[in-house]
């Protein structure tokens, strides 16, 4: 039985019982034998704000946290192994690796965005972290430059194909008031994949070289896979889009049967007509690119852009910077090679204040004020950080600039999320992350070729224009999301 679109869970309510706060506790959970076949129906974002943030809420933020670090290893992984490189390959490899990763991950995430809006956010996120943890352990394993290239852009391929799904999946479960705390937490992930992998490099390159670093690389992704696989369900929102409602239907029964709820769910309505949930990918996309959802797409483009470059550019190449300027922000007498793991891992722990600020405010103070606010502060540290001597100096603004740029981060990915419809979520995700990843790519050229004075100069500009875009965008806190692009 599919419920009747057009009319509200309130109107149902009132024509089935006039005590209606009697019914509204009993619509949507009803038990056994007592179920009005004609008049059951609920809607699914009523379910999510009586249900709460339940454990299964939990575990899903938490699984897609975990996937998001996995991005963090993949990237900040390479700064370690590159150095270890040089003498052993050939210097066209280092470029080439570089390369070979964001070429990877942007096709990734346009292909993963795109599978997860056609065939479930569940199976891309399974098949993207095994594929990224299959290849990494590979990687670990071989010493020919030309293999050696090809299973990065695989290995980037991988984890650039689960990003778009992590957030959007997150967002999918959870209460609007909860959902930008939750796509914080998720967010915050990315933090804790820096800290493990800078850890993991100082712990285990100086003793065993980074053959064994690069494989252990592969634990985050093969856990991820392993958690998905047991404890996550298709998103019963995802489902619904594509009329899959018995199957919606099971999922939130087997949901409410973890969290000790008895009896038997009462009928989902559809979030959308067959009809919108059946149009080809050509014309949801093309949707993106027309009004109403084309301001929002270009303003995204424009921060993702602004915030990738100034962002990724100066943290993965801060390992370099933090060498070139003679920082040092070690706690012992190591030598040269572990100071340098212990100041990357430092500055990458500085970001753990700003990432509980996300959380706690995000919700409440406004994604627009949070991420213009953040972009604003982080350009003029980074002007600052252009003009500032060699020394300490360096090392602090750059900590300081990681801890407020990364409020930023968080708030972009909560509001790329909501800004779409479920229909568009992942394809649009997996089309900004690729923006953000030629972006990024740009960054690292130009650090790569730069004194850093002028690459930082020309991060600060362009997060600036991070920041004036953004707040032209739509706040949409504690707002449902929507299923469908409006007529």
């Amino acid at each position: 039985k599919v419920c009747d679109l057009g009319q509200s869970w309130e109107m149902r309510d009132e024509r089935r019982n006039p005590r209606r706060e009697e019914d509204q506790d009993k619509a949507l959970l009803v038990p056994p034998g007592q179920v009005d076949e004609e008049d059951d129906c609920y809607d699914y974002e009523s379910w999510l704000e009586q249900s709460g943030v339940s454990r299964y809420s939990w575990t899903v933020v938490l699984v897609c946290g975990v996937g998001n670090a996995v991005d963090a290893v993949e990237l900040m992984s390479l700064s370690y192994i590159l150095p270890e490189m040089k003498g052993e390959f050939p210097q066209w490899l280092e470029v080439s690796l570089s390369s070979a990763v964001f070429i990877g991950m942007l096709l990734g995430g346009l292909v993963g965005g795109t599978l997860c809006d056609q065939v479930g956010r569940r199976p891309v996120l399974l098949a993207a972290m095994m594929m990224n943890a299959i290849f990494t352990v590979i990687f670990g394993m071989v010493d020919r430059a030309d293999i050696l290239v090809a299973l990065r852009f695989l290995t980037g391929f991988g984890v650039g194909s689960g990003i778009p799904v992590t957030f959007t999946l997150a967002a999918e479960v959870v209460p609007a008031g909860f959902r930008g705390a939750a796509l914080s937490v998720v967010a915050t992930f990315w933090m804790v994949g820096s800290i493990v992998v800078a850890t993991m490099a100082w712990l285990l390159i100086p003793s065993y070289g980074w053959h064994i670093f690069a494989i252990c690389c592969a634990i985050p992704a093969a856990l991820c896979a392993i958690l998905v696989f047991f404890l996550l369900h298709e998103s019963p929102r995802y489902l619904l889009t594509q009329g899959r409602l018995r199957e919606a239907e099971e999922v939130i029964q087997k949901i409410n049967e973890a969290a000790g709820k008895g009896g038997r769910p009462a009928r989902l309505k559809a979030l959308i007509s067959s009809e919108e949930s059946t149009e080809s990918f050509r014309l949801q996309f093309a949707k993106l690119i027309q009004p109403p959802l084309r301001s929002r797409f270009l303003l995204l483009s424009a921060v993702w852009m602004g915030i990738c470059f100034g962002w990724y550019g100066l943290v993965l190449w801060i390992p370099t910077l933090l060498k070139r300027y003679g920082t040092e922000l070690c706690w012992d007498n190591s030598d040269a090679k572990v100071c340098l793991y212990q100041s990357s891992l430092l500055v990458a722990s500085a970001s753990i204040p700003g990432n509980i600020l996300t959380i706690l405010c995000v919700d409440f103070l406004g994604r627009n004020r949070l991420l213009a606010g953040s972009m604003i502060i982080s350009s003029l540290l980074a002007m600052l950080a252009s003009r500032l001597p060699s020394g300490n100096e360096v090392g602090i603004v750059f900590c300081v600039f990681n801890g407020v740029s990364v409020i930023g981060w968080n708030v972009l990915d909560v509001l790329s999320t909501e800004m779409f419809p479920t229909i568009l979520r992942g394809s649009a995700m997996g089309v900004l992350t690729g923006l953000g990843r030629i972006s990024a790519a740009c960054a690292q050229m130009v650090f790569s070729v730069s004194t850093g004075a002028g690459a930082m100069l020309l991060s600060a500009i362009l997060l600036f224009i991070a920041a004036c875009s953004s707040c032209l965008l739509p706040d949409l806190s504690n707002t449902s999301l929507d299923d469908a692009p409006a007529s």
